[in-house]
């Protein structure tokens, strides 16, 4: 079976079909008919008449090749996360990690007149937090997968009293 592309010249199956049978009507139609233009492929799907089986595809062969350079690309991503973990944490892990401490902390702490009026107890958690979460991933080394928290889940939430 041949697999028949979406391509510029033709954008839909009907398109395809139409060229298809205007070609079989050229043929037997005779003089006053002009002759529609085949591509290479559907010259092949349609053989001289007799017509080989085809299936239509929404996608252009440059989509399709792109869509599976692109599953390789993150396959190859992958498999280089599993082989250097420390390459997955500067990539994944620390990016996100240092826009939380500028978004949580030090936009804090830039703002004197609001980090002044924090008692030292607040201040001294803040800072345990902040080093904590440089640390990040060793510090938090158990994780916790959403099958444990499904499981967790109670089968009546607590503010439900009835």
């Amino acid at each position: 079976m041949i697999i028949y592309y979406k391509n510029i010249n033709v954008q839909t199956k009907e398109k395809a079909e139409k060229l298809l049978s205007d070609m079989d009507g050229f043929v037997t139609g005779g003089p006053g008919r002009s002759m529609p233009r085949l591509d290479a492929e559907l010259a092949i799907i349609w053989n001289g008449g007799n017509r080989l089986p085809w299936e239509w595809s929404e996608k252009t062969q440059q989509e399709i090749s792109l869509q599976e350079k692109i599953e390789e690309q993150e396959k190859t991503q992958v498999d280089a996360y599993k082989a250097d973990i420390e390459l997955w944490k500067n990539e994944r892990i620390r990016p996100w990690r240092d826009r939380a401490l500028i978004e949580w902390f030090d936009s804090l702490r830039s703002k004197p007149e609001l980090w002044n009026e924090q008692t030292q107890e607040i201040k001294d958690e803040a800072l345990t937090l902040r080093r904590d979460l440089l640390d990040y991933p060793d510090k938090f080394s158990n994780y916790v997968t959403d099958k444990t928290v499904e499981n967790r889940r109670p089968a009546k939430p607590s503010y439900i009293t009835q």
